[in-house]
């Protein structure tokens, strides 16, 4: 199958949340095959005030391990891939219409500002 990169800006102020979402067309089922973030701009290293950054299949279930800047903080321009947590195969990496993919930036004390390209590879699963 060929895998296809969709990506959106996720931009969340210090102490903010914040999410954007990858909706497949109707009718169409993708495979999530891998989820990274370029940041635009550096997040510091703070064991207090940081943020965690995670994938979700529609708004609460989990697709990865969540990265957070508590021990390691984001380098700008690099990608930071963020780590899937089911089976390449898992029915839980099908994203549709109604269960799209989000991704989350959630924060811990004062957190940090957080501007970041997102891209999700997909491949279609189901037309």
């Amino acid at each position: 199958m060929e895998k296809i990169p969709v990506s959106a800006t996720l931009k969340c102020a210090a102490g903010t949340a914040a999410r954007v979402y990858f909706t497949p067309p109707l009718g169409v089922t993708w495979k999530l095959e891998e989820v990274y973030l370029t940041p635009n701009e550096a997040v510091a290293t703070n064991g207090t005030d940081y943020v965690s950054i995670n994938a979700y299949k529609g708004s609460s279930t989990s697709l990865a391990t969540a990265r957070v800047t508590s021990s390691t903080g984001l380098t700008q321009g690099g990608v930071e891939a963020l780590t899937l947590a089911d089976e390449e195969n898992s029915t839980n990496r099908e994203i549709t219409r109604t269960s799209p993919l989000s991704v989350r930036v959630a924060h811990s004390g004062s957190g940090k500002l957080v501007d970041s390209v997102v891209t999700a590879v997909v491949s279609v699963k189901r037309v």
